[in-house]
């Protein structure tokens, strides 16, 4: 080969080829598809874990429902009839005895809320490990197109 033709075939190594740019294009091509597919895997493993949490929290409402109840009823025959209990055993005016007989019922309410609450708070429905998949795949996928 000439010195000329050498030359010539060293300006034409620097542009890709027809076959290099088809290949291009189906890599694209495979990499929007492999995206999609991620994509569908992230909002499914999103929804598992929503609902996951959905049940801890129908548990936490059970819960701050059930302190309603007995917050709302404090079981109003058993209460009257402790307090009338003790107004006669003790010897106390029958007001005091209600008024702690009352103030018990409204402890253990509130003991039921405040479990309650402490249980929908650790149950939020929030995504987290799918949040952490998408930062990760929009991580990886900057550097794949870099």
């Amino acid at each position: 080969m000439s010195v000329e033709q050498t030359e010539r075939l060293d300006d034409h190594t620097d542009e890709p080829s027809a076959a290099g740019k088809v290949n291009g294009i189906g890599a694209a091509l495979r990499l929007a598809s492999e995206m999609g597919e991620l994509l569908r895997c992230e909002l499914l493993l999103a929804r598992e874990e929503v609902s996951g949490g959905a049940r801890g929290l129908r548990l936490g409402v059970l819960l701050v429902a059930t302190a309603t109840l007995f917050i709302c009823s404090s079981v109003p025959l058993l209460m009257v009839g402790a307090a009338l209990a003790m107004a006669h055993v003790f010897s106390w005016p029958a007001w005091s005895a209600f008024v702690l007989v009352g103030t018990v019922g409204m402890l253990a309410g509130g003991v039921f809320i405040v479990i309650g609450h402490a249980k929908c708070r650790t149950n939020l429905v929030v995504p987290r490990r799918s949040l952490q998949a998408l930062r990760r795949t929009g991580r990886l996928l900057r550097e794949a197109v870099r």
